[in-house]
């Protein structure tokens, strides 16, 4: 059986159809598996954002009242208290953002109480400054609770 030259060419014709279509279907795959990657990057981003901001909400918790220990400004509080507003709010976002990973979501679990004690030994120093004066908080901060 001879082939043609119009033969030839419908079967080039044919092999070409057939690996651009082998391309483009390659190609789509590619895209469908990046944009799945890049929303799992994102996604880890965001995390990893509200950690730091978590981690920079408590410290400012643990600053403002040491600040406030040392100084007795009033205004250490009101910032003291911004703070801990944000850090909650911040654990309440990474507890969403960790709903589909049950091991992130138990060690996030485990983060509360410790933000929760913090605030309390906080509290604590506060109380200690306004009632009983600098002495009696700086012998607590000193204690290392």
């Amino acid at each position: 059986m001879l082939f043609t030259i119009e033969r030839k060419i419908v079967l080039a014709f044919g092999v070409t159809i057939a690996a651009l279509g082998l391309m483009v279907g390659g190609a789509w795959w590619n895209i469908s598996r990046y944009e799945s990657t890049f929303r799992w990057v994102d996604h880890t981003h965001q995390a990893l954002y509200e950690l730091e901001a978590l981690l920079n909400r408590v410290q400012i918790i643990q600053i403002e009242s040491l600040r406030f220990v040392i100084t007795a400004d009033p205004s250490c509080l009101e910032r003291r208290a911004a703070g801990e507003k944000l850090a909650r709010e911040s654990w309440g976002r990474l507890q969403q953002l960790t709903l589909d990973n049950a091991a992130q979501q138990r060690r996030l679990a485990q983060v509360k109480p410790l933000i929760d004690e913090l605030v309390r030994v906080t509290d604590v120093r506060i109380l200690l400054r306004q009632r009983e004066g600098l002495e009696a908080a700086a012998a607590n901060v000193t204690r290392g609770e």
